[in-house]
């Protein structure tokens, strides 16, 4: 599987099981408009081969500094219409 989108969903986080399931072959990766409200250091460290990343519409509110670190091929990263306010690492930058 290379592609794979979800829309208007209850997710609320991204596992580590998905991410191990997909690792390998995921090239594009678009959860829009769900529930996600934060990012778990380095869930998405085995999708080395992504280059399409879309989080946008939903209600991130933290990131761990290190959430994008194993993202070697990404390409793109598509955030927007994310939480007014969002931290990094407890950082506000927003």
């Amino acid at each position: 599987l290379e592609r794979i989108e979800i829309f208007n969903t209850e997710i609320k986080r991204i596992s580590h099981n998905f991410a191990l399931l997909h690792g390998e072959n995921l090239k594009y990766l678009s959860i829009r408009t769900g529930k996600i409200e934060f990012t778990q250091p380095k869930v998405l460290d085995c999708l080395t081969n992504l280059e399409y990343l879309d989080l946008s519409g939903n209600p991130i509110k933290k990131f761990s500094i290190d959430t994008f670190y194993g993202l070697i091929s990404l390409k793109s990263l598509v955030l927007h219409s994310i939480s007014d306010t969002y931290m990094i690492d407890d950082y506000d930058i927003c």
